[in-house]
């Protein structure tokens, strides 16, 4: 099965959704519930659905940590990735800068941040970006190959 993230056409990122999510057949709690259950914080959720290629719930739940904190760079980042994997680089663009106003010394949110330029069109920023990351973290192999074919 194929999620994609759905931005709200309001600009609100969604609000509280409650404790979690049941599934309609069966009422049972579903995963997002199950997070919670196990003591994990909305971020650490959020990051796990991210990973497991449920992007539409990493969203829902990173949207929630940003009502609460809107100035959390990890979260911005990470709506960043979503955005960048569901192919919505506008999207992605705007959530990166404010993660790089938070974030300015994250290799990862470098590295992100070169790939959506990249994607954007933007050649220099994204290997600038690369660099970046790679300076920041030299066991970052990635960074510095994407830096070296940004050339």
């Amino acid at each position: 099965m194929t999620f994609a993230v759905i931005p709200i056409a309001s600009g609100h990122r969604g609000g509280s959704h409650g404790s979690g999510f049941r599934d309609r057949a069966s009422g049972r709690a579903t995963h997002a519930s199950a997070g919670l259950l196990l003591g994990l914080d909305d971020r650490q959720e959020g990051a796990q659905e991210q990973f497991a290629g449920r992007l539409n719930d990493a969203a829902r739940f990173l949207w929630r940590v940003l009502d609460e904190d809107p100035a959390n760079g990890r979260a911005h980042r990470d709506v960043a990735y979503v955005y960048a994997a569901s192919g919505w680089y506008v999207l992605a663009e705007s959530e990166i800068e404010q993660a790089l106003a938070a974030l300015p010394k994250d290799s990862e949110t470098h590295y992100i941040a070169g790939t959506v330029y990249y994607e954007r069109g933007r050649p220099d920023d994204a290997r600038s970006h690369f660099e970046r990351a790679a300076a920041l973290d030299p066991t970052n192999a990635k960074a510095a190959r994407r830096a070296q074919r940004a050339k």
